[in-house]
């Protein structure tokens, strides 16, 4: 909706500013929506900055798990519940085979070294 709209023009903006000092810059959102990710692409396209997507894959139920946990401990990072998830799954707009190219996809087993490894080469 609105919020959603206005929070990756607020991020579009922060990652313009970081990128044209030369900063590398990570935005950390769902990126549900390809027309999202596409805006981001040509950002980074016109600073000439490397991209690349971090696609996190993990099951439903284990995030439906993770949330309850969250909530039954009281740690939750997050106001969204399962029924933010719910309305995430239902507009996910998956990757599109274009898009996968410099994309990392990670589960709940991918190690760390596996990801800090595929990432160092990619720095400019």
């Amino acid at each position: 909706g609105d919020a959603s709209t206005r929070t990756y023009a607020r991020l579009y903006d922060l990652a313009d500013t970081l990128l044209s000092v030369g900063l590398t810059t990570i935005v950390d959102a769902t990126f549900l929506k390809q027309q999202a990710r596409e805006r981001f692409r040509q950002l980074a396209q016109h600073h000439q900055a490397a991209l690349t997507v971090l696609d996190f894959s993990v099951p439903e139920a284990e995030l439906r798990r993770r949330i309850r946990r969250r909530t039954a401990q009281g740690t939750a990072v997050s106001e969204a519940g399962e029924d933010v998830l719910d309305v995430q799954i239902a507009t996910d707009e998956p990757l599109a085979e274009p898009e996968k190219q410099g994309c990392l996809e990670i589960t709940p087993q991918t190690e760390l070294q596996q990801i800090v490894k595929q990432l160092r080469p990619r720095q400019t």
